[in-house]
């Protein structure tokens, strides 16, 4: 039902048990900030609607958010730039050609990217060692280390392993082109080359990289980059959206319990709950995962209480085969504490806090992060899963 709103989800969630305790009263820390934006400290992944301070010590200019109760939240608006598009960055080019070097580094820099160069394999470890770029633009017959064995090394080395590789050569036959894609080479160009072409694939394999690097590797969605874009652009847009922020209840008390590995799965559930829930969705909606139990979903306004309840309902439904029977019998966990203490917690819900533009123009992502974690502590105030939407307008 929804009601003063929110919309509080009833008959599938967990009741807290008598006696039921906190994390805090578990002589643990609280996992979730109250009303206002969380601090990105508060743990691994944790989004935050608080800008930093502005340039020179100078405050930047602020927005005034009250609560549900009336309180008011300030928010500084001013901060970074947005970062630049994910297919720009730096470039490294290692080419034994001066002609070559210069040639591809003017016309890098025309395309917008930094550009550093590196004459010989020698001096291409040198600067990856100490200026990681974002792509290598790579000849294969180089003096002192080759093209090849360079590739291998920063393939076995965990700092580079990721590193984009684009070999450009004139060695054009199939081996050798299997043998550098072998060696790790994410293209193979063969001079001599169209300069168009080249950038598109130097453009194509920088954009890949970076939305693997920004996706989840345990739910395989977008991560906190890709979230932060995705908000920033709907509300450039100036047309209608809402973002709604999920958080587990009693999440650190259940892996606590049964550990990291059983944990990964209630968190593989909420993401699954999620998919499921946007599946055909019209206009379609974005779901991303910020990271540890805390996931966003990004969609219309009159869009967002259907599939925020859909992935709730369809969690809460599924959860409890995750417990030990005896917890969902009981209806809740116990976990002893580092004093030695038996705590008792509530299984685990979803709690959810909306913030949609429909009553209130947002200026900036940030206000919108800054909304929508407020209202995710007033959800997490409701026994069980919640969904809390924020109604206010001005």
């Amino acid at each position: 039902m929804i009601r003063h709103g929110r919309w509080k989800h009833s008959g599938r969630g967990p009741e807290p048990p008598p006696g039921a305790g906190t994390e805090e009263q578990a002589g643990n820390p609280p996992q979730h900030a109250t009303a206002g934006a969380e601090s990105a400290g508060a743990g691994e992944g944790a989004m935050t609607g608080v800008a930093p301070g502005g340039e020179g010590g100078v405050p930047p200019p602020m927005a005034v958010l009250p609560n549900v109760d009336g309180v008011q939240t300030v928010l500084p608006l001013a901060g970074p730039p947005l970062p630049r598009p994910i297919d720009r960055g730096t470039v490294l080019v290692v080419d034994d050609d001066p002609a070559m070097r210069q040639f591809l580094e003017t016309n890098l820099r025309l395309d917008g990217y930094d550009v550093l160069t590196a004459a010989d394999g020698p001096m291409a470890v040198a600067i990856v060692a100490t200026q990681l770029p974002d792509l290598v633009l790579l000849e294969v017959g180089l003096p002192g280390i080759d093209g090849i064995e360079l590739t291998r090394r920063w393939r076995e080395d965990s700092r580079t392993a990721t590193l984009p590789v684009i070999m450009v050569t004139a060695r054009s036959s199939t081996a050798d082109r299997v043998l550098g894609l072998q060696a790790g080479a994410d293209d193979y160009v063969t001079k001599p080359f169209d300069v168009a072409e080249l950038l598109a694939r130097v453009r194509s394999t920088m954009r890949r990289n970076a939305e693997a690097r920004a996706m989840s590797p345990l739910t395989n969605l977008p991560g906190n980059l890709r979230i932060e874009d995705e908000i920033a652009r709907r509300v450039a847009s100036g047309r209608p959206f809402a973002v709604a922020y999920l958080d587990l209840d009693n999440f650190k008390a259940f892996n606590d319990a049964h550990g990291f590995l059983r944990g990964d799965q209630v968190i593989l559930l909420l993401a699954m709950a999620l998919r499921r829930a946007v599946v055909g969705a019209k206009p379609p909606a974005f779901i991303g995962h910020v990271g540890g139990d805390d996931f966003v979903l990004i969609c219309q306004p009159h869009q967002v209480e259907e599939l925020c309840r859909y992935a709730v309902e369809y969690f809460d439904e599924h959860v409890q085969a995750l417990h030990d029977p005896k917890d969902v019998e009981r209806g809740y966990l116990e976990v002893v504490d580092r004093k030695g203490v038996v705590r008792r917690f509530p299984l685990v819900s979803v709690s959810v806090g909306v913030a949609t533009s429909e009553r209130r123009t947002f200026r900036d992502y940030r206000e919108v992060v800054a909304v929508a974690t407020e209202m995710k502590s007033v959800a997490k105030a409701e026994p069980g899963s919640a969904i809390a939407v924020d109604r206010r307008g001005y």
